[in-house]
């Protein structure tokens, strides 16, 4: 129709040849085109189809459910196809050669495991045997202090701490602790014959311990600044001297720097070793390698406010701009009755030390041990240590207990007569049993060393560990015994003798020569250190020595899980003898300490009359 218009507009009809060409070029050279009637169609055809293309994508998907679901799969297929080809390529960047001779270099550098052999040496053996056992079990008493032992104190716990998060941080640090997880540990190795171990004997308690430390690891600062808080409410709650709780804090916080700077860089190591891959903490397949999964992870909540290392930082830095919040809210919460309480029982504590330093503990052994029976307790022996001072005690303390020369009114209680005089010298009595008892420990003491000297025979490793196990546990409960056992003796007399304390306060009704002196008798007793002392001064001097072997042995160095003091530990705990003279060094404390008897009644370990 539009070529039959413009045909009649322009008369071609009745134009000649000459003049249509004459037209024609006119209008190619002005750039127009010659079309024909295919073209034009066709140039509808196109623009009709896209006008129906941009109206169906105007109009909602009308694909099937199968179709998408296919559309769907295909783009999971190719996303998973991706990450596995990512994978590969980290896979094979970790198990090169390169990478496996990096591995093995690395662990013979840091004294792990030789570099030709798959084998732990005697030295990583020795290490998870001493410090990572003693740093696991002071996660495990703290823990146990702070969640399972009081359960009153434990909801007070979880209301200072107001987030599930923190006790579940703590019970994850208690639980790192596993006994049976340690025994497969060690239970290759012996310190009588230290060999190399072969690492896969040992692969299972190895990844085990490294996914729970693994798990624990981005809270380290969270977990330290928790038992902080723990602590210092325990120090609230139970109203001991302060010394004892700043001794666990230090304890906790070395334990937990030993499993966290020293044992995980050397179980990543050997897990390293043992699948030689070499992936570290933060690779992307490094849960993979050692099995981590999600339900491992300790969850955290959206209220929860995790402190982190930088934040840990800053707080640090910020701590000496102003004091700790919890620390001075403490102090502000202790009225002036109280802290006078705390000050008399710091001062008995440490006039009890100097009491228990008045003799070098080598001379300590040398005069109870004369006979070197007890050669193979050493003094580092937390068991052995508290059974000198006990032996101290009943050297040069106890016959105030049975003297003749300390005079006694006997007292109603009740309606009841009651000979205090009977009373020390049965308490006295029964000072054998701790003798006893520690008869008993040093005996599982030899089996112990005998049996780890024995070594292992021929390739019969498991039964000579199980051996070593059973006697180590035998040594653990009596040396708990013998401890506790000690220290329940202290506790009577501390108490028996708070009551002679309390009795000088109200004028002496009971003690009728506290001004006396004593005279030793026996030419040989005229050298004990509270010879020519008067009686109320050997009854405080004695207290005190209770009193602090008490707090020692309760919660202080001599507690303890593990049985061995280290180095730093014992140099602290046997400190040094003030002077060397006894008496010189006790009329200086008598001196310092003559107002200890008249402030009695504030302790807090005043017993009832």
């Amino acid at each position: 129709m539009e070529f039959d218009r413009t045909r009649k507009a322009i008369g071609s009809g009745s134009l000649d040849e000459e003049e249509r060409k004459r037209l024609l070029g006119t209008f190619t050279s002005s750039g127009g085109k010659v079309l024909d009637e295919k073209s034009l169609r066709r140039a509808q055809a196109l623009a009709k189809k896209k006008s129906e293309d941009s109206s169906l994508k105007a109009q909602p998907n009308t694909q099937l459910p199968s179709e998408r679901r296919k559309e769907e799969r295909a783009r999971e297929l190719d996303r998973i196809e991706r990450e596995r080809n990512a994978r590969d390529a980290l896979l094979r960047e970790a198990t090169s050669f390169l990478s496996r001779f990096s591995i093995k270099f690395k662990c013979m550098l840091s004294g792990l495991s030789p570099f030709s052999s798959a084998m732990a040496k005697p030295a990583v053996l020795s290490f998870f045997s001493l410090e990572l056992r003693t740093a696991l079990i002071e996660c495990n008493i703290l823990g146990n202090e702070l969640l399972a032992n009081n359960t009153e104190f434990t909801n007070n716990l979880k209301k200072e701490l107001k987030s599930q998060f923190y006790i579940e941080l703590v019970n994850r640090a208690r639980l790192l602790y596993d006994r049976k997880e340690l025994g497969e540990l060690l239970s290759l190795y012996s310190e009588g014959d230290p060999r190399p171990v072969p690492l896969e004997s040992i692969r299972l308690p190895i990844f085990s311990l490294l996914r729970k430390l693994y798990a624990l690891m981005p809270f380290r600062e969270s977990y330290l600044k928790t038992v902080e808080t723990g602590i210092l409410l325990q120090q609230r709650y139970e109203k001991k001297p302060a010394d004892l709780y700043a001794g666990k804090l230090k304890r906790i916080e070395a334990s937990w720097r030993v499993l966290m700077d020293k044992t995980l860089p050397k179980l990543e190591s050997l897990a390293q070793r043992l699948e030689m891959k070499n992936i570290d903490i933060g690779h992307p397949l490094f849960e993979e390698m050692i099995g981590f999964t999600a339900d491992m992870r300790i969850q955290v909540q959206p209220a929860d406010k995790i402190i982190e290392t930088q934040t840990a930082k800053s707080e640090t830095e910020t701590k000496t701009e102003e004091p700790a919040t919890e620390e001075s809210s403490i102090e502000e919460e202790i009225n002036p009755e109280e802290k006078q309480k705390q000050e008399v029982e710091r001062r008995f504590f440490e006039y009890g030390l100097s009491l228990h330093r008045r003799l070098p503990v080598e001379q300590l052994r040398k005069n109870y041990d004369s006979r070197n029976e007890y050669s193979a307790a050493e003094l580092r022996d937390k068991a052995f240590l508290s059974y000198l001072l006990l032996c101290f005690f009943d050297d040069q303390f106890a016959f105030i207990l049975t003297t003749n020369q300390l005079k006694l009114e006997p007292i109603n209680q009740g309606g009841i007569r009651i000979n205090l005089k009977q009373d020390l010298i049965d308490l006295y009595q029964s000072i054998r049993s701790c003798h006893e008892h520690f008869k008993s420990y040093y005996h599982d003491l030899v089996e112990y060393r005998k049996a780890v000297s024995e070594g292992a025979q021929g390739s019969n490793y498991v039964e000579h560990s199980k051996k070593v196990s059973m006697f180590e546990t035998r040594r653990g409960k009596s040396g708990r015994e013998i401890r506790n056992v000690i220290k329940n003796y202290m506790t009577q007399v501390e108490r028996s003798l708070g009551l002679l304390l309390k009795d000088l306060k109200e004028g002496g009704r009971v003690i009728m020569n506290p001004d006396d002196i004593y005279s030793a008798e026996m030419e040989a007793d005229k050298q004990k250190l509270m010879n020519g002392h008067k009686m109320k001064e050997i009854i405080r001097d004695t207290y005190a020595f209770a009193y602090t072997l008490n707090r020692r042995l309760e919660n202080g160095d001599l507690f303890g899980g593990v049985l061995e003091l280290s180095d730093e530990d014992y140099n602290v705990s046997v400190g040094k003898p003030v002077n060397e003279n006894p008496e010189k060094n006790s009329e200086e404390n008598l001196e310092e300490n003559q107002n200890l008897t008249e402030n009695i009644e504030s302790m807090s370990t005043e017993p009832d009359v």
